[in-house]
């Protein structure tokens, strides 16, 4: 009777080492181009165990049959993969496919109001790039309204007349307040999606507006929003021209 016992449990012990023994998936990523892909993380999703692919864009991963093993690498599609027991004995090729990169659309939600201080508020609300030229030049060309014009009440109202010579009237701006100006409505994040660094700004807005007539805006020390939509429109153009290394 004692030598049954013993030897039931001897089975069962065989059994649950078996059963619970240390397996391991061997694989290799790459590219749907055919290039191997480094640094790519795998995880087995049951235990929570992570890996990264080599150089050479193969893995190990501690994993039992009927897991899932997800692959994931930024810029290509996400993968999982149910381990069946022939991937314990050979290795895993797998294939990522690149993802498309869809630009988000943005619209214009912002009426201007003809206030140019109410309006330069709204100006870099959204700094993605869009394609909405058509409502910015409708705006351009609308004409202004003569009662955003008209002196409020109490305001001062200068007298027509001759009127007469106080010799040259210097610039309010120089171009570096200028461009000062136009960093700060534009908004550094919207440069950063055009790609040009912020140490570089000041050189490509002199790039991008050098044939920009601004000596209005230079005399008066500031732009009207038509001024600020003209100028933007330019430097977007002006981008696909300008190399700085990237």
């Amino acid at each position: 009777m004692l030598m049954k016992i013993q030897l039931s449990l001897l089975f069962f012990i065989i059994f649950f080492i078996q059963s619970h023994a240390q397996q391991y998936v061997f694989g290799n990523v790459s590219a749907d181009s055919g290039e191997v892909i480094s640094g790519a993380e795998i995880v087995n999703i049951r235990s929570g165990q992570k890996y990264l692919t080599d150089h050479s864009g193969n893995f190990m991963i501690d994993a039992r049959e009927k897991d899932e093993i997800r692959i994931a690498k930024e810029g290509f599609e996400r993968q999982i993969v149910h381990l069946e027991s022939a991937n314990f004995s050979k290795p895993i090729s797998i294939v990522l496919v690149k993802s498309e990169i869809l630009i988000e659309e943005v619209n214009l939600v912002y009426k201007p109001t003809g206030n140019l201080n109410q309006d330069l508020k709204h100006y870099g609300d959204s700094k993605k790039l869009a394609r909405k030229k058509g409502e910015l030049m409708d705006y351009i060309q609308q004409p202004s309204d003569p009662s955003i014009m008209a002196p409020q009440h109490g305001e001062f109202v200068q007298p027509v007349g001759s009127g007469f010579f106080i010799g040259k009237i210097k610039n309010k701006w120089d171009m570096i307040d200028f461009y000062e100006s136009l960093i700060k409505d534009l908004g550094a994040s919207y440069f950063s999606e055009l790609n040009i660094r912020s140490e570089e700004t000041d050189t490509f807005l002199n790039f991008a507006l050098q044939n920009f007539d601004a000596a209005k805006i230079l005399k008066h020390g500031y732009y009207t929003p038509s001024d600020l939509m003209k100028i933007q429109m330019l430097i977007e153009e002006r981008r696909k021209f300008y190399k700085n290394g990237k």
